[in-house]
């Protein structure tokens, strides 16, 4: 079951609530966009969040100014010569006549590139014979996107991106789950709305597919994270214990998470 939602408006400045049945302390964030989001344990009084929320303002107000000094994105043609990211590098676009190729794997950068499986509507394009081709792939480190499929670009690039979310995250979630001392949990791919990661209390991980924009040992950091709340459902001293086990470095992959995720966005 989702946690509750409701707003708290302290100042004239108006906050989304997330009652959350795990959560012991509370906690202020700023998403991309949207109101700033207070998540809180159920049973909270009102007026402890809002002397919390009044502790905070001058932190809120100053990074809701940033948020808003950041220049605005443009948004993407789907054009050739656009540039699109993956595992934290840009790729420059492409748009080809005819099918993309016959589906072969590619290798670039030391990673291997694939072509979307069958089962991904928006990354291939049905033919008569009822066979299928791809529309958009990785290949020789430039992205490569059927010219009939370019109105709909941004579904062709998200479609691939969560189909190879899938594939990475959850070889990142094997590798990393014996490091934490957890079984492998199942593990959905979603697009959430201000996190980049959540775990429920029956065990499933979730996380969201923009993670593969990013670096991968800033993604790393996303999954080892939420592995260690399969163990230690808040946030403190034996959670970051856990995490700064496996990753020393995890303050500043954090760091690195707040000020690339932002930018991170097709």
């Amino acid at each position: 079951m989702a946690p509750r939602m409701d707003t708290l408006t302290v100042d004239g400045l108006a906050f989304d609530v997330r009652w959350s049945r795990r959560r012991r302390t509370i906690g202020i964030s700023i998403p991309s966009e949207g109101a700033p989001l207070l998540a809180a344990p159920i049973g909270c009084r009102r007026r402890t969040l809002e002397t919390a929320v009044q502790a905070k303002l001058p932190w809120v107000r100053r990074k809701l100014a940033e948020r808003a000094a950041r220049p605005e994105l443009v948004a993407h043609r789907y054009e050739t010569g656009e540039r699109f990211p993956y595992l934290g590098r840009e790729y420059e676009l492409v748009v080809v006549d005819g099918d993309v190729g016959d589906g072969a794997t590619a290798a670039d950068g030391g990673q291997l590139m694939f072509v979307l499986p069958s089962d991904d509507s928006k990354g291939r394009e049905r033919l008569g014979d009822d066979t299928e081709r791809p529309t958009l792939r990785l290949k020789a480190g430039r992205f490569e996107l059927a010219r009939a499929a370019q109105t709909d670009g941004r579904a062709h690039f998200l479609a691939w991106y969560r189909r190879h979310a899938a594939r990475v995250l959850n070889e990142r979630v094997r590798r990393f789950a014996p490091l934490v001392g957890v079984a492998p949990p199942p593990v959905r791919i979603k697009d959430m709305r201000s996190r980049w990661g959540s775990c429920s209390a029956r065990g499933r991980v979730s996380l969201h597919w923009g993670l593969v924009l990013l670096p991968l040992e800033v993604a790393d950091y996303v999954v080892v994270h939420e592995l260690v709340h399969l163990k230690e459902l808040n946030h403190g001293q034996a959670f970051w214990r856990g995490v700064g086990a496996v990753l020393p470095d995890h303050r500043e992959r954090r760091k690195r998470l707040k000020s690339e995720g932002p930018r991170s966005v097709i």
